[in-house]
């Protein structure tokens, strides 16, 4: 999908599969792990029908799925397709990037809760490793 022209790219190993659907949405994409994150939201993409857009409620319904997750003031890297019918989508708003969605809460909802499902399935806490020292058993007589 949209992630080929980021080969090579170290945050690309922590990025998770998203893909929910219900009667009127199809969403699917990449996701990435809490731990990666940017000041920005230049990094949030979203394509719908084809079509790269810029929308707010999609991107505070990104936020909610992550919920605690985030730092405050940091946004995860996503790459989100949306298929729909274009009966659900109003593209002739200004500017060219911005979309009026109909049913937008469904879509709101289907999103939050398919990223918390990502989440449930992954492991969040990294494992850490605890070496043991190597004991001496050399005593110390005087």
């Amino acid at each position: 999908m949209y992630l080929q022209p980021f080969t090579g790219q170290l945050w690309l190993k922590k990025m998770l599969p998203l893909h929910v659907q219900s009667l009127d949405f199809e969403v699917k994409g990449y996701i990435s792990l809490p731990e990666v994150t940017r000041a920005s939201r230049n990094y949030m993409s979203s394509v719908v029908n084809g079509r790269y857009v810029k929308h707010f409620p999609l991107v505070k319904a990104i936020h909610e799925g992550y919920h605690t997750l985030l730092p405050i003031g940091r946004h995860p890297i996503t790459f989100i397709e949306m298929k729909m019918d274009p009966i659900l989508v109003d593209v002739n708003v200004h500017p060219k990037l911005e979309v009026r969605l109909s049913k937008e809460q469904e879509l709101h909802e289907l999103i939050k809760q398919g990223i918390k499902e990502v989440f449930q399935k992954q492991q969040l806490i990294p494992s850490a490793s605890v070496k043991k020292k190597k004991s001496t058993n050399a005593s110390c007589e005087k």
